[in-house]
């Protein structure tokens, strides 16, 4: 069965993700934020390399150089994903974005029902979507009703369909 609702609330999530990050200048995206060893730019890479993952892309065959927060096998995925990202323009990782995203809505526009039915990871990514966009806008000290707050009420939503869902797919 298709969760439409948790659909929508990926897709707005998506969409708050797009509206924080657009507009930025090379400096905010150099901004250091609470993620260990991570600016801007490196949260939005973050996303972008889980998303591809999610939709089917292969990582990247980069390697990340060896930090001490990593602590797990996603954790150097991440970085991975991070790292290889870190020579573009700020903008460069934004265009790579609105590519990912167009790609994700799609997929899960598109997706059948078998997919839906596998445990999967949209209601997770809802949330890292939602943290990963508060670790950017923090730095730029933007209004809690600024794009957070579509998130906000997104990550708020989520409780309530994925349990529903979870009976219902299995």
């Amino acid at each position: 069965m298709r969760p439409t609702a948790l659909i929508e609330l990926m897709n707005t999530a998506m969409d708050a993700v797009t509206v924080a990050f657009d507009g930025l200048t090379e400096e905010q995206w150099s901004t250091a934020t609470d993620c260990p060893g991570w600016d801007v730019k490196d949260n939005l890479s973050h996303i972008l390399g889980t998303e591809n993952f999610l939709i089917g892309k292969p990582p990247t065959s980069h390697r990340a150089p060896q930090f001490d927060h990593v602590k797990n096998p996603i954790g150097e995925m991440n970085e991975n994903e991070i790292d290889v990202r870190r020579p573009l323009t700020g903008a460069q990782v934004y265009a790579e974005w609105l590519q990912v995203a167009r790609d994700r809505a799609h997929h899960l526009a598109t997706a059948d029902d078998a997919y839906f039915d596998t445990p999967h990871e949209v209601a997770h990514r809802l949330g890292e979507v939602a943290v990963s966009e508060a670790d950017r806008t923090q730095p730029r000290l933007m209004h809690p009703v600024d794009a957070r707050g579509g998130l906000r009420v997104a990550a708020i939503g989520v409780f309530e369909v994925v349990p529903a869902h979870r009976r219902i797919g299995g």
